[in-house]
């Protein structure tokens, strides 16, 4: 308690003092970290003092939230030791590595993004539940049909789904950064008819471009 009113002391905007605490969508605390910044002529330096997280999804929710802190030009961190500091340190410029060093893609309209799709030469229809925890028109399920030349969406709210995943999932899949059968592996996507695994994996490809993932 002394430890925390130490850091709270006075006022925070002068003291440039940070204290946050990360939820999980359950509303439980999963993270924290406080930190102290100082300006100088070629940007702030933000140093995080002491941080915990109870799972990786807290840890992951830690470093998203400092890159995304505009204010900030440097940010120093002592990483846990089990923390693999060589998946943090390489250069995010090099677009030779088969690497995402994290960044901002995002799904903002479910319907209007999968009919920028390319059609893919194999006709069928295949049926995406999809979840977005903060826009609601992008919630339910879209059905795209190809006849082997053009590509149709429209909603399907009702039926049953062939694979479901959230909007940050789609958002890997429409940029190209992960394939379809690794986005699946890696329990981002949820297939539930495999029959429809090729045709997936046609329309969501593995892109060579230097994308980042999501935020």
């Amino acid at each position: 308690e002394d430890h925390w009113r130490s850091l709270r002391s006075g006022t925070p905007w002068e003291n440039l003092k940070y204290s946050y605490v990360l939820y999980n969508e359950e509303n439980e605390p999963m993270a924290y970290w406080v930190g102290t910044m100082v300006k100088g002529e070629e940007g702030a330096t933000l140093t995080i003092a002491d941080m915990a997280y109870t799972c990786r999804e807290g840890m992951e929710s830690i470093f998203a939230m400092l890159r995304t802190m505009n204010e900030v030009g440097t940010v120093q961190v002592q990483l846990p030791q089990d923390v693999p500091i060589h998946f943090l340190i390489k250069d995010p410029y090099d677009v030779s590595q088969e690497t995402n060093c994290g960044g901002m893609v995002r799904v903002m309209n479910v319907e209007r993004a999968l009919v920028l799709l390319a059609a893919p030469p194999l006709p069928g229809t295949m049926n995406i539940a999809v979840t977005d925890g903060q826009i609601p028109e992008n919630n339910g399920c879209f059905k795209l049909s190809c006849d082997g030349y053009a590509l149709g969406v429209v909603r399907a709210d009702g039926e049953s789904a062939d694979l479901a995943c959230d909007i940050r999932a789609l958002a890997i899949l429409m940029a190209g950064v992960m394939s379809f059968d690794d986005c699946v592996a890696s329990g981002r996507v949820k297939l539930f008819n495999e029959k429809k695994r090729r045709l997936a994996g046609m329309l969501f490809e593995r892109r060579l471009l230097h994308m980042n993932e999501d935020f």
